[in-house]
């Protein structure tokens, strides 16, 4: 199921944390980013704001742009990716914000 049948929303990612994302680079690489944390959505009847945090590598260094992410479960999708740091084991880590109106 891909994003374009499916709207990207908190309850989406929250059923699949702690699963791999394939990152789809041009070199074709086989590159991999796990999805650890999923902050809970605000209250606003607007607006649906949350973001995503995963892990990465260490030794690779996604720089801040969209990139085209592949998911299992999920299909394609292309998220806008910031590292945001390192975590206490060395890994990279990386977010992607979201703020989506409601429906």
């Amino acid at each position: 199921m891909s994003h374009e049948t499916q709207r990207l929303c908190a309850a989406l990612f929250a059923g699949n944390l702690h699963s791999q994302f394939q990152v789809l680079t041009a070199a074709d690489e086989a590159f991999f980013i796990e999805l650890t944390e999923i902050t809970e959505p605000t209250n606003n009847p607007m607006w649906e704001s949350f973001s995503l945090l995963f892990v990465g590598p260490q030794d690779r260094v996604l720089p801040q742009q969209t990139w085209k992410l592949e998911h299992h479960k999920l299909g394609e999708m292309e998220l806008f990716l910031t590292a945001v740091g390192k975590n206490s084991e060395g890994f990279l880590l990386y977010e992607a914000v979201f703020n989506l109106p409601r429906k």
